[in-house]
């Protein structure tokens, strides 16, 4: 149903919250104001008093991984919209989307994205329930020089690197046996220089965003690990120790900030890696962070999973930083797996299947309960770390994460006293399983609103998504890039 305006809502801003309601018109919001001022309209949500924020911008999900890009657009999106997430920033190779369109994957090369952007777009448009972006995941240096192309033809401005996969091609089939078939590739850091320097062409609305963690050292203490007879969960932590994951965050740093380029950490998972984003800062970059739900609140021994959980020392100061400022955003990293969970466990951490799926899904209710109802978070730092921080950090923003005059009418009606326990009910992802099921829940999405329609509702305690998928492709704007002089070219 196309709406003309919510009534009767506590609308949460970063800032404060605001009583009242909104009009909108043609998919944006008209006005803002409490319920007396805002004109008649046609259809109208009434929210009972509760309260209403930005559709979650959830900056961080890979499809297309393990099954066809076209099947996963339609069903990941439906767990992604049921559960308030409006805008999706979707990491891709060339190799997912290549597949989707030729039905075979190159066996041992990288396509240019200009070569398949139209075609993950396309197929997006079809099949997804919210709005997307491409965040291109590069693998070769050719691909960095595609930049300025992809700027200007889709507005692509925001690119990934896995700074993992800096090692010898054998090396990577050996220690990540999937690498191969997902289209991951080795590189060194000419490809790492040649992105950013790019990419600070494009100043505040470009950014290079990094899965910090050294495998090069991890292989060794792999190794010695095995060695001593360690197969139990929590050694995949011991594997790449915090200070892995914190070392690339001051190199890659410093480097973004010597050439002028805004840097984001996908993962930030300990509190060695807070302390380098704060010393990064120092240098003059433009530095972010970013974690997960499940840094939040599962243990190391918990699952496998890249880059690895933490202990409770850890998972205490991220929800610290979380809520300080520290840490800018929260992410899903939603994944399809269809393995059923015995599948993926296998009797030893070195021969278990890594990540797991559904993850979407439980992602702002978890927030809610643990973040929010229990007093980590204020209503308002939710609203910052789920929408109005990712909407800026990727160049979405007023479009998105906001409300206010102007943007897009993406909403999510919450009501924090809703009580429900995860069971399959709640998972509209193709794995049909999360690893969450069985936990106590206080606080649901209980409708989503896509450019003024709603799109999802629960039902009966169970997710319901409505019409047509009608997800847009969001075209970043694109000004004329700077003529970037690094500071190494100064001295």
């Amino acid at each position: 149903m196309s709406l003309c305006a919510i009534r009767n809502a506590k609308l949460v801003t970063p800032t404060g919250i605001v009583e009242g309601g909104v009009l909108i018109e043609d998919g944006r919001i008209a006005a803002v104001a409490r319920d007396a001022r805002l004109p008649s309209a046609g259809d109208v949500l009434d929210a009972g008093g509760r309260y209403v924020i930005p559709g979650v911008v959830d900056p961080e999900a890979h499809l297309g991984s393990t099954h066809p890009l076209d099947t996963d657009f339609a069903t990941e999106s439906r767990a992604a919209i049921a559960a308030g997430v409006t805008t999706w920033n979707l990491h891709q190779t060339t190799h997912v989307n290549f597949r989707a369109a030729a039905g075979r994957p190159p066996a041992d090369r990288q396509l240019k994205f200009s070569d398949v952007a139209k075609t993950f777009i396309d197929i997006g448009e079809e099949r997804s329930h919210c709005d997307f972006m491409l965040t291109p995941l590069l693998m070769t240096e050719e691909q960095a020089e595609e930049i300025p192309e992809l700027a200007r033809r889709w507005g692509l401005l925001t690119y990934k690197l896995y700074m993992h996969m800096r090692l010898g091609r054998h090396r990577l089939e050996a220690a990540w046996p999937q690498a191969p078939k997902l289209g991951v590739q080795t590189f060194d850091d000419a490809l790492v220089f040649k992105a950013m320097r790019e990419i600070a062409k494009f100043g505040e609305a470009g950014l290079l965003s990094a899965h910090c963690e050294n495998w090069e050292i991890a292989l060794v203490l792999e190794k010695e690990l095995q060695e001593a007879g360690r197969t139990d969960t929590a050694a995949w932590n011991a594997r790449s120790p915090g200070y892995l994951e914190a070392m690339h965050v001051h190199t890659y740093g410093y480097l973004a900030a010597k050439l002028g380029c805004r840097f984001h950490v996908q993962h930030v998972t300990t509190a060695e890696t807070i302390a380098a984003l704060t010393a990064v800062r120092t240098f003059g970059s433009t530095v972010f962070g970013q974690t997960g739900v499940h840094y939040l609140l599962l243990d190391e021994g918990d699952w496998k999973l890249n880059t690895p959980l933490r202990g409770a020392a850890d998972r205490q100061t991220v929800w610290e930083a979380l809520a300080d400022g520290r840490i800018d955003s929260i992410g899903s990293d939603h994944v399809n797996r269809t393995m059923s969970r015995d599948e993926m466990v296998r009797g030893s951490v070195w021969k278990d299947v890594s990540g797991f799926p559904s993850r979407v899904e439980a992602h702002l209710p978890l927030l809610l309960s643990e973040g929010v109802n229990k007093g980590r978070l204020t209503i308002e730092r939710l609203v910052e770390i789920v929408a109005s921080n990712p909407a800026r950090i990727w160049n979405l923003h007023p479009a998105k994460g906001a409300i206010q005059v102007g943007a897009d009418a993406d909403f999510v009606l919450l009501d924090l006293e809703r009580k429900m326990r995860i069971d399959k009910r709640h998972v509209l992802a193709a794995a049909g399983w999360s690893l969450y099921e069985g936990w106590d829940v206080q606080g649901w999405p209980l409708a989503t609103i896509l450019r003024g329609s709603i799109v999802s509702e629960l039902q009966d305690g169970r997710y319901v998504v409505t019409g047509e998928p009608s997800g847009r492709f969001v075209r970043r704007p694109v000004a004329e890039p700077a003529a970037v002089v690094p500071q190494w070219a100064m001295a």
